[in-house]
């Protein structure tokens, strides 16, 4: 077995990264990543030994991360803000204040860095263990939502959290596709819709 080199699988990594952004999995070449990558077949397979390996290796990090932050927003925003964010008089009043406050913390404490392979894992994995991946997000996000409304004696009908949880990560996938050269924009406006999504949410639900 030839020696495997890190600079050769990230040269792959890369490649991939590009070629199944552009095709999909279903429609991503081998070949082409191999050639891009400027390498051959059989040292390909000294890395992976198949074209779902490989994308298992370039996504599966980004499902995890999403998970972890999903269920750990709340316990990392409350850190940084010295007052109720789901008050929704605060919203009202002084939203630039919540964002103010709150955001810079939430971009360096709570936002893993979700680029184009987070896209990927959403948009293009069609034909592999994570097909359904944008379902399961989805259901997790619901179902996290519920769990904030119930405990604020909120009752709010399957459907409509159901289009939140589909709304949010519309927009999250939006915002990376839209910010891809530039982190520090990408990460801020994530922070933004996040911090609004959630907190500015629960806070005008509880005003009702």
């Amino acid at each position: 077995m030839q020696t495997r080199k890190p600079d050769i699988e990230q040269a792959i990594l890369l490649c991939a990264e590009e070629e199944f952004y552009v095709y999909g999995y279903e429609g991503a070449s081998v070949r082409r990543i191999i050639k891009a990558a400027d390498t051959s077949i059989g040292n390909f397979y000294n890395y992976y030994d198949s074209k779902e390996s490989l994308f298992n290796a370039l996504v599966k990090d980004e499902y995890r991360k999403f998970v972890a932050f999903i269920n750990n927003h709340e316990s990392v925003s409350k850190e940084f803000s010295d007052f109720d964010i789901q008050d929704s008089d605060i919203w009202r009043r002084d939203p630039g204040k919540v964002l103010k406050e709150l955001v810079p913390g939430v971009v360096n404490a709570l936002i893993p860095d979700f680029g184009r392979r987070f896209v990927i894992l959403i948009e293009s994995s069609g034909g592999t263990t994570y097909a359904n991946a944008r379902i399961q997000l989805i259901e997790i996000i619901r179902e996290h939502f519920l769990e904030h409304t119930r405990d604020e004696g909120i009752n709010l009908a399957i459907e409509f959290t159901n289009l939140l949880a589909e709304q949010f990560i519309d927009g999250f996938i939006r915002i990376i596709k839209e910010n891809q050269e530039d982190i520090v924009k990408r990460n801020s406006l994530l922070a933004d819709f996040i911090v609004f999504f959630f907190a500015g949410a629960m806070g005008l639900l509880g005003s009702r």
